[in-house]
């Protein structure tokens, strides 16, 4: 078997969910980025403190900070969304492991029942999910 960081890919793993809706919220927030509403927005300037700043650098900054955000987010959940993808078509246990641990919260007990398998035949699926996992993270 390939060494990976284990506890690395388990983070990715728990991090997965949250990182989607962070995801969704970025994106949200940027296709509702307020827009100018006349062209005296554009010409007003604002006091920052010691420096003038227009309207328009504002905006330029807030929308390049969520498209950065945004594709640093991306860059964490498109392998996973992969991997389950993947997952879901060719290894059916593997996909239910990882939803019910990563995605569900549950814990090893609740699995082990949800699943009919016994703790060992657990720690099997998950050490071929986490190996499998960190080839799609590219962290082998």
């Amino acid at each position: 078997m390939s060494s990976c960081d284990f506890p690395g890919v388990e983070r990715a793993f728990h991090r997965y969910t949250e990182d989607c809706k962070y995801l969704e919220s970025l994106e949200d927030r940027k296709a509702t980025l307020p827009a100018f509403k006349s062209a005296s927005d554009l010409s007003e300037r604002v006091d920052t403190g010691g420096s003038y700043s227009d309207p328009v650098s504002i905006w330029f900054e807030k929308l390049e900070f969520l498209e950065e955000e945004i594709a640093r987010t991306r860059l964490r959940t498109i392998p996973i969304a992969k991997l389950l993808e993947y997952l879901a078509e060719s290894e059916p246990e593997m996909y239910t492991l990882f939803n019910l641990r990563y995605v569900k919260k549950m814990t090893w007990f609740q699995i082990e029942g949800e699943m009919c398998i016994e703790r060992s035949t657990c720690n099997r699926i998950r050490h071929r999910l986490v190996v499998k996992g960190a080839r799609f993270l590219n962290m082998e």
